[in-house]
């Protein structure tokens, strides 16, 4: 067992280390948080930024070309759903056939 002695000697000896130990991690916290602050702040800025300046000119280029948007999402509108149609009709059709290959050869298997 050891003696009080022992351990107060233990303990000066490692207190050097403990030191720099708890330095570098409160070191280490302190860089974390100015960083996190860091961010927050430029995150803060950016997003005031584009609020004030980006989205009022992006809303107003659209409310100028709103009419030309509408007629063209009108002329369109026909197009997408033609173009929606083609597209599952043919991925139903792939499905299905393959959906009767596999029952074939489910069939050949348990058959």
């Amino acid at each position: 067992m050891l003696t009080p002695e022992q351990i107060n000697e233990m303990l000066e000896a490692a207190k050097p280390s403990i030191i720099e130990s708890i330095k570098a991690d409160v070191k280490q916290c302190i860089t974390w948080e100015v960083k996190e602050q860091c961010a927050k702040q430029v995150r803060n800025h950016v997003e005031g930024w584009i609020t004030e300046n980006v989205i009022p000119a992006i809303t107003a280029e659209l409310v100028e070309s709103k009419q030309g948007l509408v007629s063209i999402g009108a002329a369109l509108g026909p197009a997408i759903v033609d173009a929606v149609v083609q597209t599952l009709t043919k991925e139903v059709s792939e499905k299905l056939g393959k959906s009767w290959e596999r029952k074939k050869i489910f069939d050949a298997l348990i058959g």
